[in-house]
């Protein structure tokens, strides 16, 4: 090969290695990102200012809530910004003990699915009450990505309510089948 050859195709290699771990690694969303994503998507909310969404001690540095009916289904949102990736995780494996408690209840029948890719964990939740008294399903979903959390739930789970929410994640840049 020649050296211009051997030149061009470093280049592509070095390239093709630069976008793949540019795809790898999730960027971080704002509040205020994830306020436009919850907005376009129907839920109302506000951004809690920095320094002010927990205290010192819970290591939350920025926050957001959201809620909202659509169609009859209630949904609510939260987005947290934590001081450390190890508080994200923290919060995260508490939300995930949480969707175990509710599907080992012998009141609702439910399934609790937890999946990883690059640096996002994700954990869903899709459970209905056991008996027929006119209650409704939960769906949810929480999503851990470095210092970031958001989980998103529907007092309902079905397709309408499941697709709100993965249209949310899909504006956050955080949705994977």
């Amino acid at each position: 090969m020649s050296r211009k050859t051997i030149k061009v195709f470093a280049l592509l290699l070095t390239m093709c290695m630069v976008f793949s771990l540019a795809a790898c690694s999730k960027k971080q969303i704002t509040a205020d990102k994830f306020m436009s994503a919850i907005e376009d998507n129907g839920l109302v909310g506000e951004v809690i200012p920095e320094g002010s969404a927990g205290g010192e001690e819970s290591g939350i540095i920025e926050g957001a809530v959201g809620s909202g009916t659509l169609e009859n289904q209630i949904f609510s949102a939260y987005y947290y910004r934590f001081s450390s990736k190890e508080a994200a995780v923290e919060k995260y494996e508490s939300v995930l003990a949480e969707y175990k408690k509710i599907t080992d209840s012998e009141e609702v029948k439910g399934t609790v699915d937890e999946s990883g890719k690059a640096n996002m964990k994700r954990v869903l939740v899709n459970a209905n009450p056991i008996k027929e008294d006119g209650g409704l399903g939960i769906y949810s979903v929480t999503v851990q990505v470095d210092k970031i959390v958001i989980t998103l739930v529907a007092m309902d789970n079905n397709a309408d309510a499941i697709e709100k929410i993965d249209s949310i994640l899909k504006d956050c840049g955080y949705y994977y089948p």
